[in-house]
């Protein structure tokens, strides 16, 4: 009788370290970023930006040029939401779906283009 309570001691301690070492957790290795940045206190506010790069926001997609011309022509005019930034409309001819595509250019601060 004692042998069978040996046994399966060694059976609940093989089956405990195969749960462990199949469930233990293990480290993720992150990879470092590869743009710089740069964060900067201008006025009392900080500035995150990164060098070189523009920060772009995507306001929609059109199936056709005529409303995504009318679009863009729009949004060119209306002061509160572009504030004079440069609207972008770009054509993607090997696109499946919706070739036109309609972006702003932010300002180069990652935190104020967020926020607009």
């Amino acid at each position: 009788m004692r042998v069978h309570w040996i046994v399966f001691a060694e059976l609940l301690l093989a089956m405990t370290g195969a749960f462990a070492y199949y469930y233990w957790p293990e480290s993720l290795a992150l990879p470092r970023t590869l743009i710089p940045q740069t964060i900067s206190e201008l006025n009392g506010q900080t500035v995150v930006s990164w060098p070189g790069r523009v920060f772009v926001a995507k306001i929609g997609e059109f199936d056709t040029a005529l409303s995504a011309y009318l679009m863009s022509d729009y949004l060119r005019s209306q002061d509160p939401l572009v504030r004079g930034r440069q609207v972008l409309l770009t054509a993607n001819n090997t696109s499946a779906g919706r070739p036109y595509s309609l972006s702003v250019h932010l300002p180069d601060d990652v935190l104020a283009g967020v926020q607009e």
